[in-house]
């Protein structure tokens, strides 16, 4: 069983509001994030909540995940890491950490992503030369990622790791568009146009 955690807990503080509930096309952005994840038949969807929480619950209610709410959000993306880690279900084999700001976040990029998996492995994606999200990383991690100290992200993970870290090239790099701003986003709705 490949699991995702979605990190929905940021402030949004660039933003000014909560991003993730910002309408893009027909859908609030997160909608895209979890409709991409699910398109990928990935089973064990967790989402992380934290800033605005109850506002995101009606929207996160119409899939089939997991809501976890992070009350420590403020302390940094450690937090929402760890506790995203800790409610995985226990078959889980690999999981993908996915911010939920991308909204050009492809279904193909995560099958593609699981088939090349193999026991043990992290596999980041790379297209365009830029190492992009999500990652996905083997269960044997998921230790060493519910206790990642709280200044660290899983980047951590994958410089301890370097060995098993293997480059997934994607040709795409529009996957890797996060919105933090309103001039992203006012971009993002162009490119949607």
């Amino acid at each position: 069983m490949f699991s995702a955690v979605v990190l929905a807990a940021g402030l949004s503080s660039r933003m000014g509001q909560n991003k993730l509930l910002l309408p893009l096309g027909n859908q609030p952005l997160i909608e895209w994030v979890l409709n991409a994840v699910f398109a990928a038949d990935i089973a064990d969807v967790v989402v992380v909540t934290g800033h605005e929480a109850e506002r995101l619950k009606p929207i996160l209610k119409k899939y089939n995940v997991k809501i976890i709410k992070n009350d420590a959000y403020r302390r940094g993306q450690a937090t929402s890491i760890r506790i995203g880690t800790n409610a995985l279900n226990e078959k889980s084999r690999a999981c993908f950490f996915i911010m939920g700001d991308q909204p050009f976040l492809d279904a193909n990029l995560l099958r593609a992503m699981i088939a090349a998996f193999k026991s043990g492995d992290i596999i980041r994606p790379i297209a365009a030369n830029c190492v992009g999200s999500p990652v996905l990383f083997g269960a044997d991690y998921y230790c060493e990622l519910r206790n990642l100290p709280l200044d660290s992200t899983g980047k951590r993970v994958m410089q301890q790791n370097h060995k098993a870290v293997r480059d997934f090239r994607w040709h795409d790099d529009k996957q890797f568009i996060d919105i933090d701003d309103p001039e992203t986003y006012r971009m993002v709705k162009t490119l949607l146009l």
